[in-house]
């Protein structure tokens, strides 16, 4: 038989009075016991055969504490009660949606189905709790609890919770680099039971989900979630607070977050850290090194209050867009997770399942709702054509923002329709791709591929490349001509807004480029003393970075071997 001990007791090894434990505990059997290796250790394995409650307590000299016990009997239930066959029922749906998200659960349940009977709701109220891993409270809570109706919806809500566990873990393994990362951090501050080691920076274009990455941790941790945004914070006072002395004086952000979260072990989100600003009132940056060091947070001292704080149960998450205006010293700190954007298919099928359904509600047009016209349909070819020719960022958040005006617009209509009740039957709200124009205005991108070309098929001297942009990144041609044949000096001119390195690549490129000629052309050929012209389109746009060589030669022995 056990007794769980409350949590201000569950340090102690011995129990010298009721008042460290629970007053129902379980009976239970043996039902198999291993030895390790060494005989260092064993492991128990205890079948649970009835509850049972603390009648008496018996004197004892300085020993363990000793009681007398009774089984508790299990009140009858109306099988007829439709409130229990209702709970039973989302019991068992869950518990299946559970086993497909988490296969791990399957072998459970089919070991445990064999040996009890889950037509019994009693049963199955304890089965469901004990397959989650709620924490011992909450477990507590449905083994104290004797009535039928409310044991199964303790059970149900720790089972609700288990299902969004589940859902979070299975979109994490989703992309399996970056969240694999996360699962491996999350696991070994699992085990220590304290977050230790580097802080998580999330890296990506805008829009690609880093804020909800933040979330979803926090919400599979069972963490209360804060977040607050350092871009362009200049002001040290916003994190390390301000002296009393000051009229307006408040603590930093952290000791606000742990005030309104009113837990010392939350997940804050440290947004857009890669936009630190800088001024007279100090370096936020450097009081961010003290914030974020695992060795130092433990004694994290905050000028308002002026006593120290431990942040070392705390779990901070930072997000950026680019790592170069991070300064070194704090990025050192932090373990980089680079998050991708999206492809077409994947932000398809996004819009599908969550941005077309949360635009609807927003809007007032969420199916079900009182006037919403049975036609209103945004198809999947008009999804694929905002996608195309609308939204090519990395990220989903221009997407999200074209949906909405969509159906604002879709809303508006609706409402001017049921002013026209003769006409309200006929009027179509199915948005296919050639109304699109009416609700979006004009395509941004008039081609329906992602490498909008500008050659059918390119000439000698034109090379196409890539580029990298905090957005995701483009495709950028490389065009070279000719500009004096005979009599020139072989120089090279360049246009295009080029940056100094990008410069210097295009000597190197052209040194580079005549010296591999030199091997396989005559002497005399015209190339040699050509005056050449090396331009990168759209000229209104700064370019610059050390990666463009490799294009630019190609583009030179294109142009000199006239293929």
């Amino acid at each position: 038989m056990g007794f769980t001990g409350m949590e201000a007791q569950k340090d102690e090894d011995l129990v010298t009075d009721l008042t460290g434990i629970h007053h129902v505990g379980s009976y239970a059997r043996i039902d198999n016991l291993i030895n390790f290796e060494n005989n260092s250790a064993s492991q128990l394995l205890l079948v649970g055969q009835r509850r049972i409650t603390i009648d008496d307590v018996h004197d004892s000299d300085n020993g363990p504490l000793r009681v007398s016990i009774s089984a508790i009997e299990t009140p009858l239930f109306d099988k007829k009660n439709q409130m229990i066959k209702a709970y039973s029922n989302e019991i068992v749906a869950a518990l299946r949606e559970i086993v497909k998200m988490n296969p791990l659960f399957k072998e459970h349940m089919q070991y445990y189905s064999q040996r009890i009977d889950i037509h019994n709701p009693y049963i199955l109220a304890d089965f469901a709790a004990s397959v989650t891993t709620g924490d011992g409270e909450e477990l507590q809570s449905v083994l104290e609890e004797l009535d039928c109706e409310s044991r199964l919806k303790k059970a149900l809500e720790l089972l609700t919770k288990e299902m969004e566990l589940s859902r979070v873990q299975q979109s994490i393994k989703e992309q399996v680099e970056e969240k694999q990362r996360i699962l491996e951090f999350i696991a070994v501050s699992k085990l220590l039971g304290k977050v230790q080691g580097r802080i998580i920076c999330l890296v990506g274009p805008p829009g690609v989900g880093k804020t909800s990455i933040g979330k979803s941790i926090a919400r599979s941790l069972n963490r209360e979630f804060y977040r607050f945004s350092v871009g362009g914070l200049s002001d040290v006072a916003e994190i390390k607070g301000h002296r009393r002395t000051y009229i307006g004086a408040m603590p930093g952000k952290v000791i606000q977050c742990l005030k309104t979260t009113q837990s010392s072990n939350p997940l804050i989100l440290i947004d857009e850290i890669d936009k630190l600003g800088r001024g007279y009132q100090g370096d936020p940056a450097s009081a961010l090194l003290e914030l974020l060091d695992p060795s130092q947070n433990t004694s994290f001292v905050d000028h308002y209050l002026d006593v120290p704080v431990d942040l070392s149960r705390v779990l901070f998450v930072c997000t950026a867009n680019v790592t170069d205006t991070i300064p070194g010293p704090l990025l050192d700190r932090m373990e980089l997770i680079r998050l991708s954007g999206y492809d077409g298919p994947e932000k398809v099928a996004i819009a599908n399942q969550y941005l077309v359904p949360k635009a609807l509600e927003k809007s007032g047009l969420k199916e079900g709702s009182e006037h919403v016209p049975p036609t209103l349909s945004l198809t999947e070819g008009s999804i694929e054509d905002l996608v195309k020719r609308y939204c090519r960022e990395a990220g989903v958040r221009n997407l999200e923002q074209h949906i909405e005006k969509i159906f604002r617009k879709v809303a508006l209509e609706v409402v001017e329709n049921l002013a026209n009740t003769s006409h309200e039957d006929q009027h179509n709200f199915t948005i296919s791709p050639d109304k699109l124009h009416k609700y979006v205005g004009q395509p941004r991108f008039t081609s329906y591929v992602y490498l909008e070309r500008m050659y059918d098929k390119l000439q000698p001297g034109v090379v196409m490349g890539l580029a990298w942009t905090a957005m995701g990144g483009s495709s950028l041609y490389i065009e070279t001509t000719t500009v004096q044949t005979k009599g020139g000096k072989g120089s090279l001119v360049t246009t295009g807004q080029m940056g100094s390195v990008m410069e210097e690549s295009t000597k190197i490129a052209h040194t580079f480029a005549r010296h591999k000629l030199e091997q396989v052309l005559e002497p005399d050929n015209a190339f040699f003393e050509a005056d050449l012209h090396l331009h990168v389109p759209e000229g209104a746009t700064p370019k610059d970075g050390p990666s463009a060589g490799c294009t630019m030669v190609t583009a030179l022995l294109s142009l000199a071997l006239d293929k």
